[in-house]
């Protein structure tokens, strides 16, 4: 009688099919480090647009900046003509004081990279929540911060421009807009009548005040923005 013969095919088959699974498995690590290497690599970008996008927000707001304090060191030039004489129906301003008073600028900044990159899905993949938190909210913390600048569009259009426009021809003003338009800066040349009633010197304040507080508004955005933008410069590209 001859001793049984060995069943090798369940250990070949068992030794196939670990071979099998962990080809299946290389795979999936493979792919799935593909994806990640992918995933870093557009995160990266994204980060890199987004940053080169906030400090040029930086810059466009401290621009900003400088033009609403010249609108408020205008109105306090036409303030202090108008309370010398309180009795007068006209005063003599300085035209770039008057002109500046006609300006009513907003500030609306740049986020499209911001956008682009919540739109993604790619946020999450941010190391840093602070950086996540700060990222999605920055388009309503800089509309909330310059709320007063609208407001105070809205206020002129509604109680000064028809005051003034009466007495004050801008278009003999197109000089300094010339100038402005140019990046030049604006110069006087000569003076010119400006309105002085009770109505328009309290125009005149409270839009001084609005203004005023635009450019606390705008000063904390800009640190903000410039806190943001260090973060993003500690992440891991």
């Amino acid at each position: 009688m001859s001793a049984p013969r060995p069943n090798l095919r369940m250990p070949r088959l068992l030794a196939e099919g670990v071979v099998v699974i962990l080809s299946i498995l290389i795979a999936f690590f493979l792919d799935a480090s593909w994806d990640n290497a992918e995933l870093a690599r557009e995160l990266g970008q994204d980060l890199l647009s987004v940053e080169e996008e906030l400090r040029a927000n930086i810059d466009s707001a401290r621009d900003h900046v400088e033009l609403v304090e010249r609108i408020v060191g205008g109105s306090e030039g036409v303030l202090a003509a108008m309370t010398a004489d309180r009795t007068a129906s006209l005063v003599s301003v300085p035209d770039t004081a008057a002109w500046f008073q006609a300006m009513t600028p907003t500030f609306e900044a740049s986020l499209g990279a911001v956008d682009a990159l919540v739109a993604s899905g790619r946020m999450s993949a941010v190391d840093d929540r602070e950086v996540q938190r700060r990222l999605a909210g920055l388009r309503s913390a800089i509309d909330d911060a310059v709320e007063e600048q609208w407001e105070a569009q809205r206020f002129f259009e509604a109680t000064q421009a028809p005051e003034l426009f009466a007495v004050l021809d801008l278009t003999e003003l197109s000089y300094l807009s010339d100038q402005f338009s140019s990046g030049l800066e604006v110069e006087s040349r000569r003076a010119v009548d400006y309105p002085n009633t009770t109505s328009m010197r309290s125009a005149v304040e409270y839009r001084r005040y609005l203004y005023m507080d635009t450019v606390r508004s705008l000063n904390r955005v800009i640190r903000g923005l410039e806190e943001t933008v260090e973060m993003l410069a500690q992440l891991p590209r």
